[in-house]
């Protein structure tokens, strides 16, 4: 069975909250997977971040944004929807644990960042009447995201947002350079 991009963001986000739920029971002991920049446990941070939460509001402010842009990439395509979620994981993730401060960096919004960023840059890019559509409706309703890359707060990961934010730029100019048509010889 084929999940439609709604489906599979809204599985997604119901095993984010049996985490959630996991990570409730057991005190948030399952954020030691987080990632903690330059330890060596922290490198599996880079995959484990996004699905961990600090607290149940931490969750509940990710939800929605997640959902939507998340989806709003898987109607560019389902390949560019893995290859541009595992981008911004993989490049977003390894430049906060590069570059990041120390403490455990947890949560969704990095990759939120970077679906964000990606829908934005992809529709400037490819050109397509969808891909404008859909850059023009994520300018709509969460043009106010790029607060989140200046705002700085003690208990927020600016880090994943600015690197994830990157990434997502990143992969957008990757995929869009990959279907341009080469001049003729």
């Amino acid at each position: 069975m084929t999940l439609t991009p709604w489906r599979r963001m809204i599985a997604l986000v119901l095993v984010l909250w049996g985490i959630e739920g996991i990570n409730i029971i057991l005190a948030h002991s399952l954020n030691y997977l987080g990632l903690i920049p330059r330890t060596p446990v922290g490198l599996l941070g880079i995959f484990t971040a996004p699905f961990l939460h600090g607290n149940i509001w931490h969750l509940l402010n990710n939800t929605v944004p997640f959902v939507i842009l998340g989806a709003f990439v898987g109607y560019i395509g389902k390949d560019t929807w893995w290859r541009t979620t595992i981008f911004i994981v993989l490049v977003g993730g390894a430049l906060t644990w590069i570059f990041g401060r120390k403490a455990s960096h947890v949560g969704a919004s990095g990759l939120i960042f970077g679906w964000w960023a990606f829908l934005l840059s992809y529709g400037f890019y490819h050109r397509s009447l969808k891909s404008i559509v859909i850059a023009f409706a994520t300018l709509f309703l969460y043009g106010g995201l790029a607060w989140g890359l200046i705002h700085l707060q003690k208990t927020i990961s600016v880090e994943s947002h600015i690197f994830g934010a990157l990434a997502g730029f990143l992969s957008a100019r990757l995929q869009a350079r990959k279907k341009q048509p080469s001049a003729p010889t």
